[in-house]
């Protein structure tokens, strides 16, 4: 699913999506939807039960793969205020305005069980094993798979960003602290990394922003990486403004709107960047999605670029006054000025049924 930016963007905090899609209302609630969610064995390395080929999972065996009440999201009615959404493939976790943080979904690694004396929180992450969380007061908070062996340094932090296995936090100085598995190197931080604005980071990839405009990346954001092109692209990328993380891509956006790509979705020159469609141009905002990109435009339009196996490119022709995007794995969210929420691509587990009524939340902020 997920925003490392100093710059007013969108308002990319109430949209989360990667098989079943959920947004924050108007009124400060949580409304989600699908018909199921996939799981994914770790034990085998694949997710239980799929047809990717054929695109039919009419026939999995959901009930005998997931038949606790864990496995499924459901967010209390009586929840309000919420300012927050996160999500992995199979929890969420959202944060109210008053710091309070609930989770749903799978626990099987206690990644839903919020430490009862956590309060005063500011930002929410999460992958498939575990949930991050940074209070007011600049401390990192983790439970789930791993994350009490962690020893995260005592510092003073204002932003978090999670990985598979691995948090990646800044401090207030601008320096970068890493914590976690290191099987892909997420956690090998380049030396003299200082200066430091944002952060990203998904999957076992990470990247930091300098105030120069520049971006330094490390780990593995796939297993065909050319570690000696990829340092180049970066080495040669200018006048950044934010990078946005996928999985297994990575989209660079400039001071005058251009985007640049990299990873495992598209169409790659011999320097290892994306060919990028001419109609990607004057980009405010861009999402990443499993092999496929959405964006929006300065003028509130919305253009996609990748695999479109699913329709998940297809932008449907009235939409217009976007102020907010999220890719899932293969469907495509958006929200407009009026808080209107529409959906499109695949549509397996009803992620694409957006409910009759719903008013998604649109406010401006400036993201951390």
């Amino acid at each position: 699913m997920n925003r490392h930016t100093y710059l007013s963007q969108p308002n990319m905090n109430n949209i989360t999506s990667k098989y079943y899609t959920a947004v924050i209302t108007a009124d400060g609630k949580v409304v989600y939807w699908d018909k199921r969610t996939l799981q994914f064995d770790w034990n085998n390395n694949d997710w239980v039960n799929d047809d990717w080929d054929n695109d039919d999972w009419d026939n999995d065996d959901w009930d005998n793969d997931c038949n606790d009440d864990d496995c499924q999201l459901n967010f209390s009615e009586n929840v309000e205020n919420v300012v927050s959404i996160k999500s992995s493939t199979q929890h969420s976790v959202i944060l109210t305005a008053e710091g309070q943080v609930i989770c749903t979904g799978y626990n099987k690694y206690g990644q839903c069980d919020v430490p009862s004396d956590l309060e005063h929180v500011v930002q929410i992450g999460c992958s498939s094993l575990f949930t991050a969380a940074l209070t007011a007061e600049g401390e990192i908070v983790c439970w789930g798979y791993g994350a009490e062996q962690w020893n995260i340094p005592s510092e003073v932090y204002k932003h978090i960003c999670c990985g598979h296995s691995h948090i990646t936090a800044l401090t207030m100085d601008g320096r970068v602290v890493c914590c976690g598995a290191n099987d892909r190197r997420q956690c090998d931080i380049p030396v003299d990394l200082e200066n430091i604005v944002s952060i990203g980071c998904d999957g076992n990839y990470n990247t930091a922003l300098t105030a120069e405009g520049q971006v330094v990346g490390w780990g593995t954001l796939t297993i065909n990486d050319n570690y000696l092109i990829l340092r180049e692209l970066l080495h040669n990328l200018r006048n950044v403004v934010t990078v946005f993380h996928g999985e297994s891509q990575c989209a660079a956006l400039t001071v005058d709107g251009q985007v640049i790509c990299w990873g495992e979705c598209g169409n790659k020159g011999e320097n290892g960047v994306h060919n990028m469609p001419e109609y990607v141009r004057n980009v405010t905002f861009v999402s990443c999605g499993l092999y496929h990109f959405a964006a929006i435009t300065a003028d509130g339009c919305v253009v996609c670029w990748g695999d479109n196996r699913r329709g998940q490119c297809k932008v449907p022709a009235d939409l217009k006054n976007v102020v907010g995007i999220c890719c899932g794995y293969y469907h495509t969210t958006a929200i407009t000025a009026e808080g209107r929420v529409v959906c499109w691509g695949n549509n397996s587990f009803g992620q694409c049924e957006v409910p009759d009524g719903l008013v998604a939340n649109t406010g401006m902020v400036v993201l951390m």
